[in-house]
C-alpha cells in the first residue's frame, strides 16, 4: 500500500506545495490589497483648505475610490503586494510542509 496520496494531477510533494502556496497567496493578496489599499490612504490623507479630512471610515474611503478612480484601482501595484504577501504566504506554507514532513520521520 503506498503512503503517497494523490491529489488531481499531483502527487503529494513540492510540486503540489508550490501550486497549493501559490494559489493561497493569490487569494490572500486580492481579497487583503483592497483593504491595505484603504488603510494606506487614510494614514497618508492630509486635510484640506476646510480642516476636514477627506477619508473618514473604511468602507466610506472604499466607495470613494472605487468612484472617482474605478474599482480597479483598488488593485493598483498587484504584483508588489503580491511579491511582498503573497510571497510571505508561498515560503510559509513550503516551510510548514517540510516541517510535518521532518516531524512525521522523527515522531
Amino acid at each position: 500500500v503506498s503512503t503517497q496520496s494523490t491529489w488531481g494531477r499531483f502527487q503529494e510533494g513540492p510540486p503540489l506545495h508550490l501550486t497549493a502556496s501559490v494559489t493561497a497567496g493569490l487569494v490572500y493578496s486580492f481579497t487583503s490589497m483592497p483593504f491595505d489599499t484603504t488603510k494606506t490612504r487614510m494614514q497618508s490623507q492630509k486635510a484640506g483648505p476646510d480642516g476636514k479630512l477627506p477619508y473618514t471610515s473604511t468602507t466610506g474611503t472604499m466607495v470613494k475610490i472605487f468612484r472617482s478612480e474605478g474599482p480597479t484601482s483598488l488593485w493598483k501595484g498587484f504584483g508588489a503586494y503580491f511579491g511582498r504577501c503573497g510571497g510571505h504566504t508561498v515560503a510559509m506554507f513550503l516551510a510548514l510542509e517540510q516541517y510535518k514532513k521532518v516531524f512525521k520521520k522523527l515522531y
